[in-house]
This record gives C-alpha cells, structure tokens and sequence, in this order.
C-alpha cells in the first residue's frame, strides 16, 4: 500500500471499528441508526420488495455515500451526510436484485464492498424472501459501516483481509464482483469464484472506462466474457447513467453486466 494511503487506510479501519461498536457520533451514528432500522422494515416487507416501485424507495431510505464529486449529480436528493449508503447507481443494483429474486437464493458473495452498501441492500433483500439467506463479504480490508446487531440481523459474514483467492471453486447462489477493476483482477475474480456461481454471476463497472488505461480494465474482459459465454448462458447489462455522468459525456459509466447459469456452473 503507497505510504500516503496509509493515514486514510488507518482512519477508515478505525471508524469501521467505531461503528462495529456503536461508538459513532454525529450524523454518522444517526445514520448506521436509522439503516439497523431499514433493515428490520425490510424484513418485515417480505414478498412486497418484489415491487419495484416499493424496492427503489427502501433503496432511497437508504441514500447514496456522501460524493463530492460530480458523479452522480443527478441525485442530489439521495445523498446522505456521512460515508453509509450506496456508491454506485441505485436502480442498477436494484434491477440487479430483482433479477436474481426468481430464484430465492440461500447464499451469496461479494468482492470488494468498501463501506458495505451494496452488502447490505443485498443482504436485506435476499433475507426479506429466504429467512436462511447468509451473504460473505469479502475484501482487503474492513470500511464496513454497519452496526454489529445489523450484521447479525442479516447474518452477513464480513471476511477481511481476504480475496476471492481464499474461497477458490466455492459455490453460492450469487457472485456479484466489484473489486479491483484492473483487466487481471477482473478475470482472476471470475475463474476464482465467478464461473461457479450457480446462479448469477455479477459484475459491477463493466463500463469503468477510467479502469481501462493500462491493460484494458474490467471493460475488456467483460466484452470478452459475454461473447464467450452468449452461446451457452443469458448473458444481460443494467445500465442507467446519465449523459455527462462518470468519465465520459456519453454517459457510458458504471452498469452492472449479468451472467445467468440458471442453476448450472460454468465449465
């Protein structure tokens, strides 16, 4: 890690371990309050995410990570105060969810969850229609901004430092991937854990062309894999940026591409 990381590095471990301890304050003890909250409202939801119209509304309970860029300027009104909420956009992930709903998956991993946003919708969501679904966030350090009786509610396994190298060939239902976003990560994450989804396999910023500069990023080898993989499996993309959004002024930023195994695991 460069050492002028390392401050921020220490600080955000820091205010994870405060939150993890309910010793946040300020806006941000309001805020992981008030998402141990929604967590219990969509549980007690069930079925009734299922609605789209009711899901994108939980997901604007829960708001985006504070951005003092331009990135998502569009939603201004999404925002929180501090660093708890989304950091990618909301609808994607929401369809994304819906997608995945028809098979009522039990299990599921992520790789790479920064401050544990996207865990937690997942998380919530899934449980809301399987009481034993379990989710295993996975990455290289612990920012995640959720009360501990958050991550029991939703039996969220928080493992860190690790990569999807440790669970090499493990089944869930869904793998959704958002790590590192380098073309080497991308595919390594996928032949690790990916191609065994049983499900759906997930990629988040399949269109994250600042990614792309020196080895063609995650949108080389995700243009690559869907034309490997259309001739044997429903190969989908989510994407809903705006125009001028992200890097470029197409608009051409983030989305969420989708490899559906329906229940059989890639070869």
């Amino acid at each position: 890690m460069p050492e002028d990381t390392v401050p921020q590095h220490d600080g955000m471990m820091e205010r994870a371990k405060r939150v993890r301890a309910g010793q946040s304050k300020g806006s941000l003890k309001a805020e992981v309050n008030g998402v141990h909250d929604l967590a219990v409202a969509m549980l007690a939801d069930g079925d009734k995410l299922l609605e789209r119209a009711h899901l994108i509304e939980r997901f604007k309970e829960f708001g985006l990570c504070r951005d003092n860029g331009q990135s998502m300027a569009h939603l201004q009104d999404w925002f929180n105060s501090s660093s708890v909420g989304l950091l990618q956009i909301p609808t994607e992930f929401a369809d994304f969810l819906l997608y995945c709903a028809k098979y009522r998956p039990s299990s599921m991993v992520e790789i790479g969850v920064y401050t544990g946003g996207t865990s937690f919708m997942a998380a919530a969501f899934f449980k809301a229609l399987n009481p034993e679904f379990k989710l295993t966030a996975v990455d290289i350090a612990d920012y995640i901004l959720l009360e501990q009786r958050t991550i029991d509610l939703l039996d969220i396994q928080i493992c860190t430092p690790k990569t999807s190298g440790d669970f090499y060939a493990q089944e869930f239902d869904i793998v959704f991937i958002d790590g590192d976003h380098s073309y080497k990560w991308a595919k390594t994450d996928y032949l690790n854990l990916g191609r065994f989804a049983k499900y759906v396999c997930g990629f988040h910023d399949i269109n994250a062309h600042e990614c792309s500069k020196t080895d063609g990023g995650i949108v080389k080898f995700w243009r690559q894999l869907r034309h490997s993989l259309a001739e044997k499996y429903a190969v989908l993309q989510i994407c809903h940026s705006a125009l001028g959004t992200g890097m470029r002024e197409d608009g051409d930023w983030m989305g969420i591409g989708v490899v559906d195994h329906g229940g059989r695991a890639a070869s």
